[in-house]
This record gives structure tokens, sequence and C-alpha cells, in this order.
């Protein structure tokens, strides 16, 4: 869905997972404080909730800030059998890539891409390389969850990069696209 939002904004730095909640939480005060937008209309979608191999804990750390800034939150999972009774609860929505297909909010925060592309190894793909069949359909895959994610945004996105361009073939395309 092409949308005609009022606010994009990309940040991107070098940090761990708690770096990027507290960033998350800036981005949320904005919206929030600055734009007049409802928690229950901001939405965080990050690709995984943790993902171990990295010690990377996105979803615990998040939900560590929210609370010390007393935010209110809920998490809307596919694989929870309630969370559509949760959609529009009063809270910001912590909600995965996988589960954001067909929600709209009117601020997004896309987040945690840093294990995007770790395990099917598409994360860093050099300039010309030939890649297997699996790998293109991985890529292409991870770059649906990424539009997905990013179109569920009606007026407000704010996009989290955790790492560099040249660190991810995600981050640039994200980075490129402003």
């Amino acid at each position: 869905a092409f949308r005609t939002g009022h606010d994009f904004v990309i940040k991107q730095f070098s940090g761990n997972a708690v770096v990027e909640a507290q960033h998350i939480v800036d981005s949320i005060k904005t919206i929030h404080d600055e734009h007049g937008i409802p928690y229950d209309e901001i939405a965080i979608a990050m690709y995984n909730r943790r993902y171990k191999p990295l010690y990377y804990f996105l979803e615990s750390a998040v939900q560590t800030a929210l609370c010390d800034k007393h935010i209110p939150f809920n998490m809307l999972y596919h694989n929870d059998q309630g969370w559509g009774a949760r959609y529009g609860s009063g809270g910001v929505s912590l909600i995965t890539f996988d589960s954001v297909l067909g929600l709209d909010f009117q601020a997004v925060i896309v987040c945690g891409i840093k294990p995007l592309g770790a395990y099917d190894q598409t994360k860093k793909i050099a300039p010309g390389s030939v890649l297997s069949e699996e790998s293109a359909e991985q890529l292409k895959k991870n770059i649906s969850y990424l539009y997905v994610a990013c179109t569920r945004a009606k007026d407000h996105l704010h996009i989290i990069l955790s790492e560099k361009s040249n660190q991810s073939i995600y981050a640039k395309l994200l980075t490129d696209s402003k």
C-alpha cells in the first residue's frame, strides 16, 4: 500500500538491544508527545523477539524500557490465541514482522533487523554475487517482511537500525530508500 505519511525517520547507530530499546522509546515519545498519536495507534514491529546466536534479546529490552517510562504496551503475536482482542487496547503494540500483515497503525517503529539474514546467510551479499535459488528466495522473503512492516504505518514511520549499512544488505536497503 502506498502511503503519503507525514513523518519518515531513520535512526542508525551501532549498539546492542538495550541501546536500540532506548531509541525505540525515544521514537514513541516523539510520536505520542509531539504528534499526539495515541499509544494504541503505535506499533513496534520487530523481525524477531530474540535471537540467541547473537545474544540479541530485543523484546525483553523493549519491555523493560517501556515499563521504566510507564508506557503501556501489549503483545500481538500470531501464535497467541487472544491477540486480536488486544489490538487497539490502549497500549503500544509489540508485534513481529510475520504477525503484522493486515494490521494498520498511525505510527510504526520498524526495528530489530540486526538478526535479519543472519541465519540464512543473506545479510551480507557482495555486489555481483550469484545466489543459490534457496538464498535468492530467502532474500526475497526477507525484503517482503521489511516491505510489509514498513507499509503498516499510515502517517509516521520510524526505522531503528542498530548496525551500519555496510554490515547488512537490509540496513542498506532501508537507508537507501530515504
